[in-house]
């Protein structure tokens, strides 16, 4: 989590989150103005020269051809103090503070999104090697990817080994917990209605647990192939052992 703290007429140019990370913004006081825009207007947003627009109250219609036909997909509005705003991964946005303004700003990748962290990544180091047509410099793509991104293909599996302990913790804990989301089958119709409502929030969370152990797998196992892994000689961590038996039990759970 970090702050921001600006000036009214400040703003921050048209951008994507880090990672494609999910991200909210708080207003603590203040008004700010937002545009966003969905990831299939991406190539709207870039010239004819590949630069990416930069200010959307400022557009060279001559430089960014493609532009009005994303402009029908941009939504406006201004948030005021106490309000919170949620930006989907790879959404394309820019803040002005239309006064002094103070917000409480959070990043993060869960399972919903970590793959499309991964893409960006493998797809900015294909933009390297394109771009700089080095042989056998692999150590080399790592450390551009990681000078742009802030991140590389090491730094993400350790990042990725570190989530999976956790997302294990937490699913040997859904399991454990699966008396709870039974139904009630006895007692007056609130306490039945209660029990069904509590065997759906656990349903829904051992299908959250199923999907991020999956996508973890899927990932780590796809960094491991590349030549990166194995010029790191990145090492599988010793928990990915154990996610076939745990989505085993989760699987079972929902049948």
């Amino acid at each position: 989590r970090f702050v921001y703290l600006g000036p009214a007429g400040s703003f921050t140019p048209l951008h994507r989150d880090t990672l494609h990370s999910f991200s909210w913004s708080a207003n603590v006081t203040g008004i700010k103005k937002w545009w966003m825009l969905p990831p299939h207007c991406t190539s709207a947003l870039h010239s004819t020269d590949g630069t990416q627009l930069f200010d959307l109250r400022e557009i060279d219609a001559a430089r960014f051809p493609r532009w009005e036909a994303a402009r029908r997909h941009m939504i406006e509005f201004q948030q005021g103090p106490g309000d919170i705003v949620f930006v989907p991964s790879g959404w394309w946005h820019q803040v002005e503070n239309v006064t002094d303004t103070l917000s409480v700003n959070h990043n993060w990748v869960n399972a919903a999104n970590v793959h499309f962290s991964w893409q960006l990544l493998q797809d900015t180091r294909t933009k390297i090697v394109q771009e700089l047509s080095l042989d056998n410099e692999e150590a080399v793509y790592q450390e551009v990817l990681e000078f742009r991104l802030g991140w590389n293909f090491q730094t993400f599996h350790a990042f990725l080994a570190d989530i999976l302990t956790h997302e294990q913790e937490i699913s040997s804990k859904v399991l454990h917990s699966q008396k709870v989301g039974e139904c009630v089958e006895k007692g007056d119709k609130g306490e039945r209605e209660e029990g069904y409502d509590e065997r759906r929030r656990w349903l829904c969370e051992v299908r959250l647990r199923l999907l991020g152990l999956t996508r973890l797998e899927q990932i780590l196992g796809q960094i491991h192939l590349t030549p990166a892994a194995q010029e790191a000689r990145l090492v599988s961590p010793p928990s990915l052992t154990c996610v076939p038996r745990l989505q085993g039990l989760l699987q079972e759970c929902l049948e």
